[in-house]
């Protein structure tokens, strides 16, 4: 009797396990990842000729927001829609936006909610690639910063940012008014300004879009410029005289008339062998006097204008 009866409980486990396996088999569980959070990765801005490189970093930078415990990214086309409405269809609480000028890229992070910015990070590629130890986590904090390898992030609560528009037209083909753009920011950073630069636009585009670049950089103003150089050769000396100007107009936010402007020149003469560098040592020249001037403006706030020639 002891073991027929131990033979009929035996075969009663059994059975209710080969019912918890049918069940599982019918209806797996239900694992919840832990990355609650989901990034929307807006493909970067570039001009024509780094488009492929700006794909590639896009990717290069949902791949690695991936990888931040709590985290999860998706790169998000726009399609005709604003970034932040194709970020919340995505179901994204927080959305990122940014462009690479050369080998330096701007990227501002968004809470979707409520489309104010959460932070701002600057660095440059190393060979076209992301450093190995880019860490952007500090996009997705306030009122965070942080220093790592290379990398700066500044949280959005500074509330000093201006955006500029790239020197150069859509389609630019002047690599100097690329490296104006790129030199102007990274001289008014050098001097605590926080600036980024949008997509090329022409002049009527960007002053018609001065409001919704504010919104979209947290921003205090639009800067708006021009820059032109010239170099002529002299046979009998063997020079290059070399001559820049640059022209920055700010405006502020409501899109009313501007609030400052500011003008800046260069010239040099060089020779032979390092001709190749005046052009860019001009603009540096002019770019030096614009920022001299504008640092009252960004440190003040002050309306009064500077004059220009």
């Amino acid at each position: 009797m002891e073991f027929g009866k131990g033979a009929w409980e035996e075969n009663v486990v059994r059975f209710l396990m080969a019912l918890v396996l049918v069940a599982f088999a019918v209806a797996p569980p239900v694992l919840v990842s832990a990355k609650a959070h989901l990034i929307a990765i807006v493909p970067l801005r570039s001009t024509a000729d780094l488009a492929a490189t700006a794909a590639a970093l896009t990717k290069q930078i949902a791949d690695r927001t991936a990888t931040i415990p709590g985290y999860d990214a998706q790169v998000v086309a726009t399609n005709g829609k604003r970034d932040v409405d194709a970020a919340a269809a995505a179901g994204a609480e927080i959305y990122i936006v940014g462009q690479l000028i050369g080998e330096d890229v701007t990227i501002n992070s968004f809470d979707v909610a409520s489309d104010h910015r959460i932070g701002t990070m600057q660095f440059a590629l190393v060979n076209a690639q992301l450093a190995a130890g880019t860490d952007f986590a500090p996009l997705f904090k306030a009122a965070v910063s942080v220093s790592n390898v290379g990398v700066t992030a500044t949280a959005a609560s500074t509330g000093a940012s201006y955006v500029l528009v790239p020197f150069g037209p859509p389609g630019n083909k002047d690599t100097a008014l690329d490296y104006a753009t790129t030199e102007f920011i990274k001289k008014l950073q050098a001097k605590g300004v926080v600036a980024v630069a949008t997509e090329p636009l022409d002049q009527a585009q960007a002053g018609a879009s001065i409001p919704q670049l504010c919104k979209e950089h947290s921003a205090r103003g639009v800067l708006i410029g021009t820059a032109r150089h010239e170099q002529r050769l002299n046979y009998l000396l063997g020079s290059y005289p070399t001559h820049a100007e640059v022209r920055v107009t700010l405006f502020p936010c409501d899109g009313s008339a501007s609030s400052w402007k500011g003008y800046g020149t260069g010239d040099i003469v060089y020779y032979w062998s390092n001709a190749g560098a005046a052009i860019s040592d001009v603009i540096g020249k002019a770019l030096d006097t614009v920022v001299a001037q504008f640092l009252d403006v960004a440190a003040t706030s002050t309306s009064a204008p500077i004059a220009s020639p």
